[in-house]
């Protein structure tokens, strides 16, 4: 029985130890915020960043916004980020460091946010 118990014990240990490297890894440790007016023409929201570990993008104008990773943005296409405070979030599970843009219907629409590394 003893030899089971140090099975489990040693499993949880190195399970542990898996979660704290994880989850150091993903160590958020600058949080830069930003706004930007985003148009009928693709727009840079956010530039490639082998440093990024997490963005989050709220619309906040009154018409919704499409937002795209590593090429231009398109109207209907892509991630939709409805009007009135519609939220976009990049975090460790869905994690890409390429490009990112955003398009609207509108002219001078403000998307604003964060870009943590």
């Amino acid at each position: 029985m003893g030899d089971f118990r140090d099975q489990l014990e040693n499993q949880k240990q190195s399970l542990l130890r898996f979660y704290d490297a994880f989850f150091q890894e993903i160590k958020i440790t600058k949080l830069a915020p930003l706004s930007v007016s985003v148009g009928t023409t693709s727009v840079v929201i956010l530039p490639a960043n082998t440093q990024r570990k997490y963005a989050v993008l709220v619309n906040d104008s009154d018409v919704a916004m499409y937002i795209a990773v590593g090429t231009i943005s398109v109207i209907n296409k892509g991630d939709r980020v409805n009007a009135a405070g519609g939220v976009w979030e990049m975090n460790y599970s869905n994690l890409m460091t390429g490009t990112i843009s955003a398009i609207t219907t509108g002219a001078n629409k403000i998307l604003c946010g964060s870009e943590g590394t």
